[in-house]
């Protein structure tokens, strides 16, 4: 069983991250809330055994919900962090995978983002240059 995401240091990371991006007045308040919430989720035997990848992205969607004016989602610096170490690929990565013509071929990442669905979108790059979009959901 994986531990909480909650107690790991990537995640008191996420905190000082966000506060600086939100300057919001009752931000420890707001936090405390959201990380209550998110324990009484992150706690139950279904939740423990779904996958770093899934909880973290679970957890941006509430903090984007709790503040909804700022897009977290889209703010590079928080996005690199959730995403490292989670088994998401990274940018620069090469990997074989089908492209849009169904034709297998090794691909480098080139950018990687976040939806407003929390998946991940990922633009790839073949060889000879042709770049292509694929959205991931864990």
């Amino acid at each position: 069983m994986r531990p909480l995401f909650s107690k790991t240091p990537l995640f008191r990371k996420l905190k000082e991250i966000v506060k600086k991006r939100v300057n919001y007045p009752d931000f420890e308040k707001k936090w405390q809330i959201v990380t209550e919430e998110f324990s009484s989720w992150e706690l139950p035997q279904p939740a423990r055994n779904t996958s770093d990848l899934n909880v973290r992205l679970e957890f941006l969607q509430s903090l984007c919900a709790a503040f909804p004016d700022f897009n977290l989602y889209r703010d590079a610096e928080i996005v690199n962090l959730l995403l490292s170490n989670s088994g998401a690929r990274n940018l620069g990565e090469t990997f074989m995978c089908k492209t849009p013509f169904q034709w297998t071929e090794e691909v480098k990442v080139v950018r990687r983002e976040l939806t407003g669905r929390f998946g991940i979108l990922y633009t790839l790059e073949t060889r000879d240059g042709f770049r292509f979009t694929q959205e991931y959901f864990d």
